[in-house]
Formats: structure tokens, C-alpha cells, sequence
């Protein structure tokens, strides 16, 4: 038998997985690896390398198909993409999509945001202000002005009846009485004549200057008000301003005029002339109300609508912007998800299908004598030797595994079955056979030398696989056991309720493939343990050895 390759491509170790796991459970479907009887019908058929290569290629081609539902063919070649990628694709578009809308509306906002000036509410509002206090000073300087006319005229109280009596004091009461006991009804009247003065001319020094600070609040405020309106009309468009007819906005307001006269007046302390100018003339009254309500309120009317409708544009932009973030947050996040758990499922497939593909070289290592011999020594020192005369138990049970199907099919052959169906399948079902040094240096026999098998060879056999099931259960997988291995117990249930429902069965007949996962899961737990024997001098020295044969056979046969 020729040394095992050391490395395996990806094709070769699929195909030898898929024919480890596939099981024959019936005579039907197993055929022995020699024939029965010469029968010609019986020969091997030349259509068996098609049929064995129809089991493998066309089962890689429906995965393929399913894995890539869209097939684009390009210059550069064909392009698949699969739902994955499909999926992948329309994250990404939607992405686009979204961050192309986001930047119309970022700009649109920009645009929209350009246009609330909010310069001109404030010019507006303060336009308005500074009217209210122009009326507001100019009335207040002609009230303190009137008044002050009123405090010139001397007011003396004239003497009373009984204050002229004979008795020369006078009916008045309280301190005045008490100070002007004793004196004269003329000294009296100058005494009250004098504190009237006084205070007349104290009052009338106070609104004096009452009047000139209302008339200064009142042309500096007329100063701010024509800038306010200045800035008004230069923020505004001309569109808008002949829209509104504020062409003359500085000079529409003829009222101020009036309040002017009304404070020069008051200036001239001529407070009743003044009085009559603002609050006895209708004109001014009639121009002051046509003035706010057809100037100012308009502007600030439409100023105010300019500025709603501008807010209610962007609150609208705003909305659409987080509808267009949300749609695409939910596309792909999810889709993000998705790929990151297919990503981590197919590194764990892979991974999977990487240990897979390593214990089948353990298992091949397994099939060659030598190596058996070597890879036992080093399991051995690495103290797992359990593990690998598991393997070995569980490879002489699919030895007879084997001899027991070709005992059944011999018994129990259908004769329009071919040849070459039953040499592929009894090569699955036997690739440990070679597992014996003994049984692989023996001749290969001829067809017609073959001694027939009875129903005794069978129940032989068939209880040969039950003890050995039993032994390998109570020895390798019972949690008693003496040479207990690593496995989960949910499959040594499984295999110890069968071997229970074989020994209790009148005709023990225990499955062919009763210990091929066990088999898979103990050949990835010597993963390490394989690893480092191949890294082992005594392995690389056979290997050699090996090669050398191999080598020397090709020469012998060429020379023949």
C-alpha cells in the first residue's frame, strides 16, 4: 500500500468524506468487492468510472447553482452573486441613495437658512419702538410744559371774614396759626406769599427740565428711528419693497412732523398750544393710525409670515431627513447583522471542513502499517493511547463491518444488479480492510476459487461485530470504563441503546455505521496529537523510506 500524501487538495478530501460517511444498511444496497460466481453478466461494466464520477461532480454543480441565483457575464468574465452579496449590493445602493438625498437637503436647508435673516424682525420691531416712544416723549414734554405755564401764575389765598376780626388773630389752624399768632393779617398774607413763591419756582426749575429731557429723548430718538428705517429698506429686496410700497418710508410718516411742532412748543414753554397740536387736531391722530396699520404692521406682518414659512421648510427638511436616516438604518443594519453572521457561520463551516479534512489524514495515517506503528509509539508518550486504540477497535469492527456485507451479498444478491454498482459501494464500506498486515499481503484470489459463505458464516460474523460493539462500548465509551475517552454522552447513549435493542433481538444485527461518528469526532480530538507526529523525526523518516519504495516499484515496473 502506498504511503499516504501529506497534503490534500480541497476536491480529493471531499470526495474521500463523502464516501467515509456514506452507510449501506440493506443487502440491496451493498455489494461484495468480489464476485460470486463467473457470471458474465457479472463482469465489470465500463459505465462504472461515469457512475462513480456522477456521485460527486454533479451534487458540487446544484450547490453552486443555489449558492449564486444571479449570473452576470461581463468582459472580464462571468459574475455571481449570490444572495449574500445580492443582499451586500442593495445595502450599499441604499446608502448611496440615502446619502445623496441628505445632501440635497443639507443644501436645500443651507438655502432656505440664507433667507431667515432674522436682522429684519429686529429692524421691524425696534422701527416700531422707537415710533411708540416718539408719540410717547413729544406728549409727555407738552404735558410738563402746560404745567409749567400753570406753576408762573402766584396763587395767594385772599383773607376770610373771620380772619379780620378785631381780635387780630386768625381762625387757621396747626403750626400756621401757632407762627402767625400775635401779627398782622398783612404779615400774614406776605409770609404765604413768599413759601408760594418758593415753591413755584422749584417746581417750575423741575419741569423745565422735565421738558428737556423729553425733548432730547425725543430727537434722539427720531435719530435712531430714520437709521432703523434705513436698515429696514436696505435688508429688504426691491421686489419686496415695492410689493409692501415702501418706497418713501422715511418720509410716509407725516405725523412726526406734528409731534416736532408740539415739542418746539413745549420747548417754548407754550405747554397749551402744544397740548392742542397732538391731542386737538384730528389730522395727526389720522396720520399716526394710517401710518402703523398701512406701513408698519404690513411689514412686520409680512416679515413674520416670510419667517414661519421659512421654519416650516426647515422642519420639513428636518423630517424627511430622519425618515430617509430610519429607512436606511433599517435596510442596513439588518443587513449588516446578516452578513456578519454568515461571515462568522461560513469561517465556522470552513473550519469545520479544515478538521474534517485533517482527520482524514489521521485516518489515513491510520490504514498504513507502518505508520500505525509509529503514530501508536507517539501517542504513547503523549499519554492519549486510548484514543488511537479506539480508532483501531472501531477500524476492526468496519472490517468485519465489511466481510459481513459481502457475506450478505453473496447470500442475498440480486443478479440484475451490475458489477460495478457493488465493486464502488463495497469499496466505501470497506476502506478498512486494509487495517490487517496480514490481509493486505495476501494474493488477491480468483473469482472462481472462492469458497461459498453460509447463513452460519453470517451469525459468526455478525456476532464477532456484536462483541466487539460491546467491548469497545465497555471499555472506551461506558463512563466506567478503563480507558474512558472524551465524548459527548448524548452519542454513547445512542450506541449503547442500540447495542441493547441487538442483544435483546432474537438475530443480532447491530448498523455497518454504528461508530462512524464517533470515529470523526475522535479522529478531530488527535488533531494536535496527528500534527505533531507529522512534525516528528520517526514520521519524516518513514516518509522518506516510503518515497524510496515507491520510487524503486515505478523503476521495476518501467524496466518490465
Amino acid at each position: 500500500m502506498s504511503p499516504p500524501s501529506e497534503i490534500h487538495q480541497s476536491s480529493s478530501i471531499e470526495l474521500q468524506e463523502a464516501n467515509h460517511t456514506s452507510a449501506i444498511h440493506s443487502p440491496q444496497q451493498s455489494l461484495p468487492s468480489q464476485p460470486s460466481s463467473p457470471q458474465p453478466q457479472q463482469q465489470p461494466s465500463s459505465t462504472s468510472p461515469p457512475r462513480q464520477h456522477d456521485h460527486s461532480i454533479p451534487s458540487a454543480k446544484n450547490i453552486s447553482v443555489f449558492s449564486s441565483p444571479l449570473r452576470i457575464r461581463t468582459c472580464f468574465g462571468v459574475v455571481e452573486l449570490s444572495w449574500m452579496r445580492l443582499l451586500s449590493l442593495l445595502s450599499l445602493v441604499v446608502n448611496v441613495v440615502a446619502f445623496i438625498i441628505l445632501l440635497a437637503l443639507i443644501i436645500w436647508s443651507y438655502a432656505a437658512f440664507q433667507d431667515l435673516d432674522t436682522s429684519t424682525i429686529e429692524y421691524t420691531v425696534m422701527a416700531r419702538l422707537y415710533r411708540e416712544r416718539l408719540s410717547y416723549s413729544s406728549k409727555t414734554a407738552a404735558l410738563y410744559s402746560a404745567c409749567l405755564a400753570s406753576l408762573n401764575v402766584s396763587v395767594v389765598t385772599p383773607p376770610t371774614s373771620g380772619t379780620t376780626s378785631g381780635s387780630g388773630t386768625g381762625t387757621g389752624t396747626g403750626p400756621c396759626r401757632k407762627r402767625c399768632r400775635g401779627r398782622s393779617t398783612a404779615e400774614q398774607l406776605g409770609i404765604q406769599a413768599t413759601n408760594t413763591s418758593q415753591l413755584s419756582t422749584t417746581q417750575a426749575a423741575n419741569y423745565d427740565l422735565y421738558v428737556s429731557q423729553e425733548a432730547y429723548t425725543f430727537y434722539n430718538t427720531t435719530l435712531l428711528y430714520n437709521q432703523t428705517i434705513s436698515k429696514l429698506l436696505s435688508d429688504l429686496s426691491d421686489h419686496e419693497i415695492q410689493a409692501l410700497n415702501l418706497t418713501r418710508l422715511d418720509s410716509i410718516d407725516s405725523s412726526i412732523q406734528f409731534e416736532a411742532q408740539a415739542v418746539n412748543l413745549a420747548l417754548k414753554h407754550n405747554g397749551t398750544q402744544a397740548l392742542k397740536v397732538l391731542f386737538s387736531d384730528p389730522t395727526y391722530q389720522t396720520k399716526q393710525a394710517q401710518f402703523l396699520q398701512q406701513v408698519l404692521d404690513p411689514v412686520a406682518f409680512y416679515v413674520s409670515d416670510k419667517q414661519n414659512s421659512i421654519a416650516f421648510v426647515l422642519k420639513v427638511q428636518t423630517v424627511v431627513s430622519l425618515v430617509v436616516i430610519l429607512a436606511a438604518v433599517s435596510i442596513v443594519i439588518p443587513v449588516v447583522i446578516a452578513t456578519l453572521v454568515c461571515a462568522l457561520n461560513r469561517d465556522a463551516i470552513q473550519l469545520e471542513r479544515l478538521r474534517k479534512a485533517n482527520a482524514l489524514m489521521a485516518i489515513d495515517t491510520m490504514r498504513d502499517p507502518q505508520l500505525r506503528k509509529l503514530f501508536k509509539a507517539h501517542c504513547e508518550k503523549e499519554f492519549s493511547v486510548e484514543n488511537f486504540l479506539v480508532l483501531e477497535k472501531i477500524g476492526q469492527y468496519k472490517e468485519l463491518a465489511a466481510k459481513s456485507i459481502e457475506i450478505k451479498m453473496f447470500l442475498y444478491d440480486d443478479t440484475k444488479s451490475t458489477l460495478s454498482d457493488d465493486t464502488d459501494i463495497s469499496e466505501a464500506n470497506s476502506e478498512y480492510s486494509a487495517m490487517s498486515s496480514a490481509s493486505t499481503k495476501k494474493p488477491k484470489k480468483d473469482s472462481t476459487s472462492k469458497k461459498p459463505y453460509t447463513e452460519a458464516d453470517l451469525m459468526s460474523y455478525e456476532k464477532k461485530k456484536f462483541e466487539l460493539a460491546k467491548e469497545i462500548y465497555n471499555e472506551f465509551l461506558d463512563m466506567n470504563g478503563s480507558m474512558t475517552v472524551n465524548l459527548s454522552k448524548k452519542k454513547t447513549d445512542v450506541i449503547k441503546h442500540k447495542i441493547e435493542e441487538c442483544a435483546n433481538s432474537a438475530f443480532p444485527l447491530l448498523e455497518d455505521d454504528l461508530f462512524d461518528s464517533i470515529e470523526r469526532e475522535i479522529a478531530q480530538l488527535m488533531l494536535d496529537t496527528h500534527r505533531r507526529f507529522k512534525e516528528s523525526l520517526a514520521f519524516k523518516k518513514q516518509m522518506k523510506i516510503d518515497n524510496i519504495n515507491t520510487r524503486i516499484k515505478n523503476a521495476a515496473s518501467q524496466t518490465k
